[in-house]
């Protein structure tokens, strides 16, 4: 007896204008065992035919999907329990809020192998103009292009799991997203800021993070250990991120450690609160040792980053200052080192960047007066060059 071949198949018509296709699609690579599959196409036997046609060739090529039926919602769940090992707990938070909120309510109950790019955009326009949950309004385009790149991985990941042939989103284009204006304080409004915040438990994470540009995760993270005083070197190995869960210790963003050199004034401040921070402790039956957190609650244990960022704008306010967060100030450290002339690489190494261009992008605004400033050095030394160079012969 001859063995089907993959890519055989036939017609069986099951009522008028109702035909059954059997085909079939080879060997199941887990049971060794030949698969077929069953569809109906309304219409003629010529049509039935042109259908049947169309699936052997699909799975010659290999571009055969099994339909699986499923919803756009079901795969999101899937693809959410995929991503559990591969995302921090925080960001798994943020994908679920997406998908609940914005995604499963436009997109959530169509099929997934019915889904096109025309159901995405439509999808999109409806919740720029009407998504937001208390009914006042549309959502902010920064937050469509969050649920179309969310979504738009969801189904990459579908197209790998061979539940689609191509990835829809792909076609796609996301609302233009017009970037605001960073609000950052100069050195003068740096200088009042932390004076009004000496003494308080906000000082010590302020200085931090408007001296080096430590992100509030990366600042609440850091140890005594991180601290080299006789080299001025601080070392960024860790992050602190607030879940639903609780507080949990991660790898920087970055995901890898970076080594920042500390101003002198920082290195002094560091250790006068050294001393004060195990005083304190001491009082708690509490001893201080490397592994005690820089910035820390009475009791030695971590303090809450939202803590931080609620408490921050108040003081802020009191000390008569631009409103500003306390993200602000890793913004403030940047364009005080880029407006001082400090080299860009140097610059995104110290803030964690991964590459040169997210420092760029970011920090756009201050490259007009870097060029001024290049253009009057430039013209300085041509001038002093042509007032005491050689005469030509």
């Amino acid at each position: 007896m001859t063995r089907r071949q993959k890519g055989s198949g036939g017609i069986r018509e099951k009522r008028p204008g109702i035909f059954e296709l059997k085909f079939d699609i080879g060997e199941d690579p887990v049971s060794g065992k030949r698969r077929t599959k069953y569809h109906t196409v309304k219409g003629t036997r010529r049509e039935a035919q042109k259908a049947l046609t169309r699936l052997l060739r699909e799975v010659d090529t290999g571009d055969f999907v099994e339909r699986a039926g499923i919803t756009v919602q079901t795969l999101l769940d899937r693809w959410v329990d995929h991503m559990r090992s591969v995302v921090s707990p925080k960001t798994l938070e943020r994908y679920e809020q997406l998908i609940t909120n914005n995604i499963v309510p436009v997109l959530g109950q169509r099929k997934l192998d019915q889904l096109k790019a025309v159901h995405i955009d439509g999808a999109w326009s409806k919740l720029h103009q009407e998504g937001r949950k208390d009914g006042k309004g549309g959502l902010s385009p920064q937050t469509i292009k969050h649920c179309h790149r969310l979504l738009k991985q969801a189904l990459s990941q579908a197209v790998k799991w061979q539940l689609l042939i191509r990835n829809p989103a792909d076609a796609v284009e996301t609302p233009r997203v017009i970037r605001k204006e960073l609000t950052t304080l100069d050195v003068g409004q740096t200088g009042i800021l932390l004076e009004a915040l000496r003494g308080t438990r906000l000082y010590i994470p302020s200085l931090i993070a408007v001296a080096t540009g430590l992100r509030r995760g990366e600042v609440l993270a850091l140890r005594w250990k991180h601290l080299d005083f006789g080299n001025g070197i601080l070392t960024v190995l860790q992050s602190l991120e607030q879940t639903d869960q609780g507080l949990r210790f991660k790898e920087p963003k970055s995901k890898r450690p970076r080594q920042i050199k500390m101003p002198s004034l920082m290195t002094e401040e560091f250790r006068q609160h050294r001393v004060v921070q195990a005083e304190a402790l001491l009082k708690l039956g509490i001893r201080q040792t490397e592994e005690t957190l820089v910035c820390c609650r009475y009791d030695g244990e971590p303090i809450s980053p939202k803590s931080l960022s609620v408490e921050f704008p108040i003081a802020v306010e009191k000390a008569g200052l631009p409103r500003i967060t306390f993200h602000g100030l890793r913004h403030s450290h940047a364009t005080q080192l880029l407006a001082n002339g400090t080299h860009m690489k140097v610059a995104a190494e110290r803030l964690g960047h991964t590459s040169i261009g997210i420092t760029m992008d970011l920090y756009s605004h201050v490259l007009p007066g870097m060029q001024e400033e290049a253009a009057a050095r430039v013209d300085t030394a041509l001038r002093a060059a042509l007032n005491t160079g050689s005469p030509t012969t």
